[in-house]
């Protein structure tokens, strides 16, 4: 029953909309995939034209990747900066390629940094869920202990709960 919050706050927490299925988003990644293939099979008459289109393909994926899309439409702008230095002759193909390269791995790591900053986020949330139902659980034996040793066999309440400490203020008085 409280593990129903923690999978809750894990799902939003990954960076997506909850109703998002994974197959909508294997399904843009796919769609992504053939506009790629499209890409590469084309010819095209400027570095930007080839951008251009490389960028609508990550459009569809812009989608897929939810709270990190940012990083999707960083791509798509250092693409065309580097397609419009590209056909300047300001930079030469290799260099470019390089560029690009730099830049898909750094979009990878913040990626991944802030995947594991939300995985963190819920384990958290998860390990306070755990302390929270130990210390409930503590708490229930101790009021059971109580009750016993009280005798009466009325458990003790404080504001609609059962106070487990309340063997404490009885043995006190004694």
């Amino acid at each position: 029953m409280i593990r129903w919050p923690a999978i809750c706050v894990a799902m939003l927490a990954m960076g997506g909309c909850v109703s998002s299925s994974q197959s909508n988003i294997s399904a843009l990644t796919t769609l992504h995939s053939q506009k790629e293939a499209e890409c590469k099979a084309r010819e095209f008459k400027s570095a930007v034209d080839k951008s251009r289109c490389y960028n609508e393909a990550d459009q569809v994926l812009a989608a897929a990747w939810g709270g990190d899309s940012d990083l999707i439409y960083y791509r798509m702008a250092k693409r065309i900066d580097i397609g419009e230095r590209l056909d300047k002759k300001k930079i030469t193909r290799a260099q470019a390629n390089v560029e690009d390269a730099r830049i898909t791995s750094q979009i990878a790591a913040e990626r991944d940094r802030r995947v594991a900053g939300r995985m963190q986020v819920v384990a958290q949330y998860m390990s306070a869920q755990n302390q929270n139902s130990a210390l409930m659980s503590m708490a229930r034996s101790q009021s059971r202990m109580a009750d016993a040793l009280d005798g009466s066999g009325q458990p003790r309440y404080i504001n609609g709960q059962r106070n487990p400490f309340s063997w404490a203020s009885d043995y006190a008085r004694q």
